[in-house]
């Protein structure tokens, strides 16, 4: 006598099968049901370059969710830092010889770094003293200046009431802590009456500058 055995047939997952399967586990996670259907999906399951920023909550990602070195170029909170200061207040009988500053700002840098700094200033001859005004100006950091007095800036109010303005920038290292930046002038004229000036400090974390103080390098040969 021969004995038949029956095995049963294996049923085949549909498409509407494992959208139903989908379905529940997106349910499941959405209602935030620990369940084993809300484990169904996993990163293998999602197919590369798929998802878009519409398939994420909007502000549902935080900083914790992303590996910080893999991000190029984007700072942490702290590594950048601006300061600046102005005065419109005038000088007037402007005739000091050496290098005094005329505006400064105080810069904490969280870390060693790089500070880039502007200085701008304007000025008039002083026509109440003898002489045409010469303004000699320049950057100090920390009391030292920037560039020697050959390499500074200058210009000259030649005619009686003339005036005018000018630029000095610089990049230079920097160690963490407290430093004071400053925007200093020089008379080497008749006299100057000194006009609205200010000075703008950016620190970044990294960079290359100068080591000061800067000066004027050898004409070349032609």
């Amino acid at each position: 006598m021969t004995t038949s055995t029956t095995h049963p047939r294996r049923r085949r997952l549909t498409a509407g099968g494992i959208g139903l399967v989908c379905g529940v586990a997106a349910l499941s996670v959405s209602l935030g049901v620990p369940s084993e259907a809300a484990k169904l999906i996993t990163g293998k399951d999602v197919k590369n370059s798929s998802l878009t920023g519409k398939d994420v909550k909007k502000d549902s990602l935080t900083g914790s969710d992303v590996k910080e070195k893999t991000l190029q170029g984007v700072l942490k909170s702290g590594q950048v830092a601006a300061f600046g200061d102005a005065e419109s207040v005038s000088i007037d009988n402007f005739v000091t010889a050496a290098f005094t500053p005329v505006v400064s700002t105080a810069v904490t840098a969280p870390t060693s770094g790089v500070l880039y700094i502007t200085g701008t200033l304007s000025s008039e001859d002083d026509i109440t003293i003898p002489g045409s005004g010469r303004l000699q100006y320049g950057l100090s950091l920390d009391g030292s200046q920037l560039s020697d007095g050959v390499h500074a800036l200058d210009y000259d109010n030649e005619t009686v009431g003339n005036d005018d303005s000018g630029a000095a920038t610089a990049v230079v290292p920097v160690s963490a802590g407290s430093h004071t930046v400053a925007l200093t002038a020089r008379n080497l004229g008749g006299g100057s009456f000194i006009l609205a000036r200010e000075v703008s400090v950016m620190f970044v974390p990294s960079g290359s500058g100068f080591t000061p103080p800067a000066k004027p390098s050898a004409p070349k040969s032609q």
